[in-house]
């Protein structure tokens, strides 16, 4: 079959981004897991790390780490039990809360950071500054661009397509 949309490069670099990142998805994981973490629950740390007072609340959470009010409640019940947050009832509103690390969620964070950092130096140490601001701006480009896979494309009448589609039909 022949698809006259096809943009090999395009293609092959989208291609390469995607396994890239589930690699480095799983190696990140690996490097975490030794922490009895992995990326979910080690985002949320470092949220409240960043926070003001290091401390914020769980909605607070949701919009920083981009994921959902449940997916944040069900991370933050399982550092709670692993004693590595502490949620804290407001005073104003018991319905409110916020979370902080607890001294053992401090501990892990400050166990494990050394490492994290001293790994991202050493997979882009070959690479040079230069490189690194615009393969930050290509990233930005296409995170920009990102809704377009999901989105709904325009209509238009496409030969191919509808020679396909014929084809298959008969």
């Amino acid at each position: 079959m022949v698809f006259p949309q096809l943009d090999p490069s395009a293609v092959n670099l989208f291609l390469m981004l995607l396994s890239t990142a589930t690699e480095l998805e799983e190696e990140l994981d690996r490097y975490l897991s030794q922490f009895g973490l992995l990326q979910g629950r080690w985002l949320i740390m470092i949220i409240i790390v960043r926070s003001e007072n290091q401390t914020t609340s769980p909605s607070q959470i949701a919009v920083e780490s981009g994921l959902t009010k449940a997916t944040v409640t069900g991370l933050l019940d399982a550092l709670e039990k692993e004693k590595l947050v502490e949620r804290i009832k407001c005073n104003k509103d018991r319905r409110r809360q916020h979370v902080k690390l607890s001294k053992k969620g401090y501990e892990v964070f400050n166990a494990l950071m050394p490492g994290y950092y001293r790994r991202v130096a050493m997979l882009m140490s070959t690479i040079d500054e230069q490189v690194r601001k615009d393969s930050v701006n290509v990233l930005s480009e296409i995170r920009s661009r990102k809704k377009m896979l999901g989105a709904p494309l325009p209509k238009r009448k496409d030969p191919v397509v509808h020679h396909i589609h014929e084809a298959g039909s008969r």
